[in-house]
């Protein structure tokens, strides 16, 4: 039974003095004797080599040779050996190759997957020990030169030419071994190449019994017209009418002529296919046929594959079959997906007719240094991930076997389930990793959270790509409806008819042209545009969030079948209540004088006046009921423009304006489409809204600036009002799912991010009628199946973000914001968004106040260019953050400097938490200056910035050359014509002005070993 040790330091004994000669290695090589030396220091980066030589020297086979009794010559004279039989190799005995080791790294499981470790902390944090031997897994990068005569020179950037003048190829691949080593990580005993070539099939088929079926029976009892799949057993393309166990391929179709050519099902063939062993005699893609050789190994009989399970040239059965898509994979046993690059991979690789790439191809994968990876970047990073139709394919499928070219592994509804482990020897825990996407269950019940997966949804979707534009609707087919199943309606050109007006909201991200003219997509579909989408309301600058929107307009469609019909909108104004119960009833109205009109963007707030004001406008909610039906003459002129959406309402006119600090020269125009958002204007020159980004040039066009323009009404929106609106709520204890942990929630800290949200000031997307804290410390009290590492009773913190748990990302599902967060009696997390607390003396309330700040700051001072002894750092303002920094600078032995306008808190700070020095802004308006003079001109290394663009200028004059500015808050906004010309500073400075957004799992659980391992006075709420 394997087990497993976590060391934190572990010293190297060839640097230490302590190093035994080894007589399995060469002089040379004995910088493999210990790991910490092979793995931390990168000898084969330092003079000297890996032969005493430069490290950039390259050695052929003879080279090798000579230490015939050496395990890594030995090694690395097989792999010169084996290259020219692999790949391009060159051609011949290998004599004519020559290598040179770049860097060697650990393989570790991280429990989402295993990936290179490219900076030494595997040695450090993870250690694995099996049968008293140290084993490790490792990467060596590797650049091969060689001399392939059927490449000519000038056809590839990597030629060269050697000493002869012969002209050679370099390409740098990635070689895998494993190592063992027979003391505490030094004394290597056993040099091997690690042998992935197949992954194995009793072990996938344990996976899918263990998994179960889970196939909701009330979808399953639907099946597709013209339903087909492949029977494996007999050899022939069958037709079912009853519900059957099949599997289904999910891939990206080939490109290539030769894929073209390939078959495809027909009207022609159909009958030849049904043959028994017909099959066997198609020319079918290789992708394919893998999976064919899969299903046969796994037993399962029957497999669907779209590309010869669909009738290809057959409209009517076509679109029977892509409407059908959310039962097609709903109902499948479990979706294979072939997650490895087509261009670089043919296949599947792993299955036993495909063996596994031995070394890699894909020289922009290796220099990613990403050839194996953690499972969610393997997935976000593939080109299966960015093709349109494979979205509803993820979306859909209950059950995915991903086979990527490094690894396999199972998802159940969007979650890791298990992974290939490293090694079969190595048994793997069980993880339980959010992967990302949105599983949707149609047996689930309705509910306030359909619309935003739906936005969500048509968001991720707009992302990706599509050969063939016509297509937008047909591969969002299967989403839609069961979307629209979830929502209790239908689609009206992608949009879900029940919520029209919120669903029409979308804006465009970047630039955006609309489809070909013959596509017959509409253009308020976000169908009949190309390019990305969202749905963050369209909102002026102090109102970036919105809770509700109110219905003022009727919509009308135009159908070409049905003539002019209403649109199925659930019409109501504001809290569900409908527009026919306003009546004359003020109450509905008064939402703390917060309600504000709606046209491109919102106008400016009202005030108290907002009942008087929605009374005097010309189209307001008591009003919209007089116009709601369309006139004769109207539907007359309606009918005449097919697919339009048709409302009574009324026009505001107004001025727009390009903003005043957009300067765009003529060069810039013609070298790219510019975009920008026009300012909403009225007759005394007050920006009351903006619009979307517009293209200059079609401004300059189509808008004539000097006169106004037309905006039409069509809803009301009211913001968040501070914790006046908050409201509490009773709802059932969550039950707790296999993957989760049930937490009694004991404290909850308040952070400026939330007081933000409350008020409508917070910059980035909140979810509709959010639940409100990010931070919160508790106690466990159920754990789920598949959990390990939790005990009821153990305290916890969790993660801001479910997604972001180590390297560099920017979250995008953070707890208070983006998803409910944690102001309740009771929540359930996955686990790995938990971080079990250390036994220290600090109370919950002492643990809660540091989740994000303590995140943040950490982040800032060791997620780039770690923070050194004997730094400087400048800290703006008093608040958690600030305060959180000043300390964790003094405890790594840096200089800081805090500024405030208040002396009685620089007094504070100076005196309780040790700050160095402080400066008061209020009399030191030119606050940089006061720095420059502390330090003596040099500026400082750090600087904490949490006030954003309104202190960006003086931070980048005090910033020392090389520094650092982690830009963290929005506290001083101030408008883009006064703010200085970052990029040209920073390029001056040579300095990082970095965003942080809280910090990492890995960064939350090394700030709090260390405040476990000390009392520090910063614990205080």
């Amino acid at each position: 039974m394997a087990a497993f040790q976590t060391y934190t330091q572990v010293r190297c004994t060839l640097c230490n003095g302590q190093a035994v000669f080894n007589p399995h290695l060469c002089t040379e090589c004995q910088v493999w004797n210990d790991a910490a030396h092979l793995f931390t220091h990168q000898p084969f980066q330092q003079a000297g080599g890996v032969a005493g030589k430069s490290p950039s020297e390259f050695h052929d086979l003879e080279f090798f040779r000579q230490n015939p009794d050496c395990l890594v010559c030995n090694q690395m004279a097989e792999v010169i050996l084996g290259l020219p039989k692999y790949g391009d190799f060159g051609v011949g005995d290998g004599t004519d190759i020559r290598i040179a080791i770049r860097s060697a790294h650990i393989v570790q499981s991280l429990g989402s997957g295993f990936s290179y470790d490219w900076f030494g902390w595997g040695v450090r944090y993870l250690s694995k020990i099996y049968r008293n031997s140290y084993r490790v897994h490792c990467g060596l990068l590797v650049d091969v030169e060689y001399h392939n005569p059927s490449v000519r020179e000038d056809g590839d950037s990597h030629l060269s030419l050697d000493s002869v003048g012969k002209a050679r190829n370099k390409r740098r691949v990635v070689l895998e071994f494993a190592i063992s080593y027979d003391q505490a990580w030094y004394n290597l005993s056993g040099l091997s190449p690690w042998d992935r070539s197949y992954f194995s099939v009793p072990m996938v088929k344990s996976w899918i019994r263990e998994s179960g079926s889970q196939i909701d029976r009330s979808v399953a009892s639907r099946i597709a017209k013209d339903f087909r799949v492949v029977d494996t057993l007999e050899g022939r393309i069958i037709k079912v009418s009853s519900m059957v166990r099949y599997v289904a391929l999910s891939y990206v179709w080939g490109n290539s002529e030769v894929d073209r050519g390939r078959f495809q099902l027909m009207r022609n063939s159909i009958h030849d296919v049904e043959r028994q062993g017909k099959l066997w005699d198609l020319n079918l893609p290789p992708i394919i046929s893998d999976a064919i050789r899969l299903c046969i190994d796994l037993g399962e009989r029957y497999l669907w594959v779209d590309r010869i399970c669909i009738v290809q040239d057959d409209p009517k059965s076509k679109h029977s079959q892509i409407t059908a898509m959310d039962t097609i994979y709903q109902n499948a046993t479990f979706t294979i997906v072939a997650l490895a690059d087509p261009i670089y991979s043919i296949g599947l690789p792993g299955v036993s007719s495909r063996p596994r790439p031995k070394y890699p191809l894909n020289n922009s994968v290796v220099e990613k240094k990403q050839l194996v990876s953690d499972i969610a970047a393997l997935i976000e990073n593939s080109r299966w991930n960015s093709r349109g139709w494979t979205f509803q394919e993820q979306v859909l499928s209950e059950r995915q076997l991903y086979i990527s070219e490094t690894c396999i592994f199972l998802v159940i509804k969007g979650e890791l389930i298990v992974q290939e482990p490293l090694d079969p020897t190595y048994p793997e825990l069980r993880p339980s990793r959010l992967i990302g996407g949105i599983y949707l269950d149609v047996g689930e019940a309705l509910r306030k959270e359909d619309l935003q997966i739906y936005k969500t949804s048509v968001e991720t979707y707009k992302l990706r790509h599509l050969s063939f534009n016509s297509d937008a609707l047909n591969a969002f087919a299967g989403v839609g409806t069961r979307l629209a199943m979830r929502m209790k309606t239908s689609l009206l050109f992608g949009l879900p008819e029940r919520y029209f007006l919120r669903a029409l909201l979308w804006r465009h991200t970047n630039q955006m042209k609309a489809e070909d003219a013959d596509l017959k997509f509409p253009t308020w579909s976000w169908a009949g545009w190309e390019g990305a989408i969202n749905y963050r309301p369209m909102a002026p600058y102090s109102l970036e969030s919105v809770d509700a929107i109110g219905s003022l307009v009727k919509f009308y469609f135009v159908d070409p079948e049905k003539g002019i019909r209403p649109v199925g909108e659930e019409e109501h104004f504001f809290s569900g209540v409908g527009l026919g119960g306003l009546a004359h009833n003020d109450r509905l109205l008064r939402y703390e004088g917060n309600l504000r009109h709606m046209m491109l963007s919102q106008l400016d707030d009202v005030g108290d006046r907002a009942v008087a004001t929605w009374r005097e406008c010309g189209h307001n909610p008591w009003d919209a009921l007089v116009y709601r039906n369309l006139s004769q003459n109207d539907r007359l002129r309606a009918a005449q423009n097919l697919e339009c959406l048709v409302f009574n309402s009324t026009i505001a006119s107004f001025y727009v304006r390009t903003p005043r600090q957009t300067d765009i020269t003529g060069s810039e125009v013609a070298s790219r489409r510019f975009m920008t958002r026009l300012e909403i204007v009225d007759d005394a020159d007050k920006v009351v809204g903006t619009t979307a980004e517009v293209d200059i040039e079609w401004i300059n066009q189509n808008i004539d600036i000097a006169s106004k323009q037309e905006f039409v009404v069509i809803g009301g929106v009211t913001s968040r009002n501070g914790f006046d609106g908050l409201q509490a709520f009773k709802e059932p204890i969550p039950a707790v799912e296999k993957n989760k942990v049930l937490i009694k929630i004991r404290s909850v800290s308040l952070n400026y991010r939330d007081v933000a949200i409350a008020n409508s000031k917070y910059p980035l997307p909140v979810k509709d009628q959010v639940v409100p804290c990010s931070d919160m410390a508790g106690e466990v009290v159920q754990v789920g199946e598949y959990v390990d590492g939790f005990s009821i009773g153990d305290s916890v913190i969790s993660i801001l973000s479910s997604t972001y748990l180590y390297g560099v990302t920017v979250p995008t599902d953070t707890l208070g914001g983006p998803k409910d967060g944690v102001l309740k009696e009771y929540i359930s997390l996955p686990a790995h968004t938990l971080i079990k607390l250390p036994k220290s003396s600090h109370s919950f309330a002492q643990w809660a106040s540091v989740v994000c700040t303590g995140s943040t700051v950490w982040n800032s001072f060791y997620g780039n260019m770690p923070l050194k002894p004997g730094d400087s750092v400048l800290v703006l303002g008093t608040g958690g953050v600030s305060m959180t920094a000043v300390v964790f600078a003094k405890a790594a032995g840096a200089t800081t400097i805090v500024t405030s306008s208040s002396d009685q808190k620089l007094e504070y700070v100076k005196s309780k938490l040790g700050a160095d020095h402080t400066i008061n802004y209020k009399k030191h308006p030119n606050w940089a200056a006061e720095v420059l003079r502390i330090t003596n001109g040099r500026g400082v290394d750090h600087i904490i910035e949490t006030t954003g663009s309104g202190t960006i200028q003086q931070s980048l004059e005090c910033i020392a050359d090389g520094g650092i500015i982690s830009v963290i808050g929005f506290l001083a906004p101030i408008t883009q014509d006064k703010m200085p010309n970052v990029a040209m500073l920073a390029l001056f400075k040579g300095c990082c002005v970095r965003g942080i957004l809280g910090g990492s799992k890995q960064q939350l659980e090394e700030m709090t070993r260390l405040l476990a391992s000390t009392e520090t006075t910063l614990l205080q709420p």
